[in-house]
């Protein structure tokens, strides 16, 4: 797994160089809309004990944000960071969604997961990812809307 190191650089350049490369479609992948109950911003917080137990040492413990919009931009931000980068959604159902790579790299490949909103909870399940930073936070606990 890359160090940390390399993500807080990335992401110190991303909103002045413009967050959204992937969504201009930078990386020759297609985009696709979010179904409409993921669209909006969401948090949980993830505990130092969660990381740990899936080894991962190198992400902060404290409240995660992420805002999905509805052209399929996924942003997310980390605490004591900020904003952290983006992903795209690729494709969606109604119970599942592909997010392609991240935009500083961290997170190389696609990330398939099952989805589901109930009232103001957003649980991601199932996961489909060789990024386990991104596994691990997707799926532990579930998202409240904001």
């Amino acid at each position: 797994m890359k160090p940390r190191l390399a993500i807080l650089l990335s992401a110190s350049i991303l909103p002045i160089a413009g967050a959204g490369v992937l969504s201009t479609g930078a990386t020759g992948m297609t985009q696709a809309a979010a179904p409409a109950p993921l669209v909006g911003k969401w948090s949980k917080t993830i505990s130092a004990a969660t990381w740990h137990k899936h080894n991962i040492s190198y992400e902060p413990a404290g409240k995660w944000t992420i805002a999905i919009s509805k052209k399929g931009v996924l942003s997310f931000y980390a605490p004591g960071i900020g904003f952290l980068s983006t992903t795209t959604i690729r494709k969606s159902t109604r119970t599942s969604v592909t997010f392609g790579p991240t935009a500083d790299g961290f997170c190389a490949g696609n990330g398939v997961y099952k989805w589901k909103v109930s009232g103001k909870t957003l649980t991601f399940s199932d996961a489909k990812d060789d990024c386990d930073a991104r596994a691990v936070s997707w799926t532990a606990g579930s998202w409240t809307r904001e």
